[in-house]
C-alpha cells in the first residue's frame, strides 16, 4: 500500500489529523502523524473499502514515533488532542 503517504515524509492534512484524534478518542490508542497515523489510516481505509475478506485477521505493528507528537503540536499548534 503506497497511497497513504499524504504527500511524503512529514506531510499531513486535516483529514489525517482528524483520523488520529478520532482513533485515540475511540480506542484510547495513540498514533503519530508521521508514521503510525498514516499506517493505521491506510489500513482503516482499506478495511472500509472492503479490500479484506470477511473474517480476515489483520495485524498492524505499531512501531513507535509517539515522541513526535509533542514536537508536531509545538510546530503546528495543538492539532493533535492525544496525550503521550
Amino acid at each position: 500500500m503506497t497511497d497513504y503517504h499524504f504527500g511524503g515524509y512529514t506531510k499531513w492534512n486535516r483529514e489525517l489529523i482528524y483520523f488520529i484524534n478520532a482513533f485515540d478518542q475511540k480506542f484510547g490508542f495513540k498514533i503519530d502523524p508521521i508514521y503510525t497515523g498514516k499506517l493505521f489510516y491506510g489500513v482503516w481505509d482499506e478495511i472500509e473499502q472492503g479490500k479484506f475478506k470477511d473474517g480476515s485477521t489483520i495485524v498492524v505493528i505499531h512501531s513507535g514515533g509517539l515522541q513526535g507528537i509533542a514536537g508536531f503540536n509545538q510546530r503546528f499548534g495543538e492539532l493533535l488532542n492525544v496525550e503521550t
